[in-house]
């Protein structure tokens, strides 16, 4: 008994959700996930717009989202913890899981949120340079990425999760080359220097959020945010 209840723990979260024939617990978990994936996925657009527009309003309309998200973890752990505390046998592993995923969420926000702060705090606009093209490319596979999360994980499908898997390597590769540039960049403005390095940053922090999130699709508990074996 003892190892069948380890082999129910090391399951993806997709697998065990159809091994426990969708319980109406994680039925209406999942509908508050995908509401607060479409909010998150909705704030980070935002707020890359608000950055690339030097829009002040849609900036403001980016820190009111925050909060909203922050008060979806809320209600979701609150669920989870009145699931476990009512249920004789809850499904422990799947409840770790949906607290894990809503604290990715909630991290996307406060990075979101921080792009948004940049339009404030410097009141720069970059110059259309190398920077900005690949500042845009990061984007670009994030957008996308978004959206193969969301598909696969409502989808039941693990090829949509390790195809933004692989590109969540992308966007570290392209950072890492921003910074390198930035370090031997002499001609750079020391103002635009730190707001690059700043925004492409919380970027890359939300990229790893949105992979922790497409990892659990096919990964179980234990290994969410690592790469696949």
């Amino acid at each position: 008994m003892f190892d069948i209840y380890i082999e129910v723990i090391r399951l993806p979260f997709r697998k065990l959700y159809e091994t426990l024939k969708k319980p109406a617990f994680l039925r209406g978990i999942f509908d508050d996930l995908n509401a607060l994936h479409e909010l998150t996925e909705a704030t980070y657009l935002l707020a890359m717009n608000s950055f690339f527009e030097h829009d002040a309003s849609k900036a403001r309309k980016v820190l009111a989202n925050e909060e909203k998200i922050d008060s979806y973890q809320r209600k979701i752990r609150s669920r989870v913890v009145e699931y476990l505390a009512v249920n004789m046998a809850p499904d422990i592993s799947s409840s770790l899981v949906i607290i894990s995923i809503v604290i990715d969420y909630e991290r996307i926000g406060d990075n979101a949120k921080n792009i948004a702060q940049l339009v404030y705090d410097y009141e720069l606009e970059l110059n259309d340079n190398e920077y900005l093209k690949d500042v845009k490319s990061m984007h670009d596979i994030i957008r996308k990425n978004f959206k193969f999360s969301i598909e696969a994980f409502m989808g039941e499908s693990g090829k949509l999760a390790l195809k933004a898997i692989d590109k969540h390597n992308q966007v570290k590769d392209i950072h890492y080359g921003i910074i390198k540039a930035l370090i031997k960049d002499e001609e750079i403005s020391v103002r635009e220097g730190i707001v690059i390095g700043l925004l492409t940053g919380f970027i890359r922090r939300i990229n790893a959020h949105v992979n922790n999130i497409d990892t659990a699709v096919v990964q179980p508990f234990h290994r969410i945010g690592f790469e696949p074996k």
